[in-house]
C-alpha cells in the first residue's frame, strides 16, 4: 500500500470523529480499499444514520420560524380576501 500511513491515520480519524476527511489524492488501489474499509466501519457505528443533536436543533429552529410565517400569511389572507 503506498498511502501515507499518517494520512491513513488522519482520515480514520476525521471519520471517526464525525468530520469530513480531508480530499487528498490516493496512492494506489490499497489505499482507496483502505479509506472505504474506515467509512464502512464509521457507517456501521451504532447510532451513525441519525441526524446529529446540531441538525436537530437547527431543524427545530427553521421550523418555527415557517409555522410563525404560516401563521402571519393566514391572518394576511384572512385581511385579504
Amino acid at each position: 500500500m503506498n498511502d501515507d500511513p499518517e494520512q491513513l491515520d488522519k482520515h480514520v480519524e476525521d471519520l471517526l470523529q464525525d468530520r469530513r476527511p480531508e480530499r487528498t489524492p490516493l496512492g494506489d488501489e490499497d489505499a482507496l480499499r483502505a479509506r472505504q474499509t474506515a467509512a464502512m466501519l464509521r457507517a456501521a457505528k451504532p447510532g451513525a444514520g441519525l441526524p446529529s443533536k446540531e441538525f436537530l436543533s437547527g431543524w427545530k429552529e427553521t421550523e418555527r420560524r415557517y409555522a410563525r410565517h404560516a401563521k402571519l400569511l393566514k391572518c394576511w389572507a384572512a385581511m385579504h380576501f
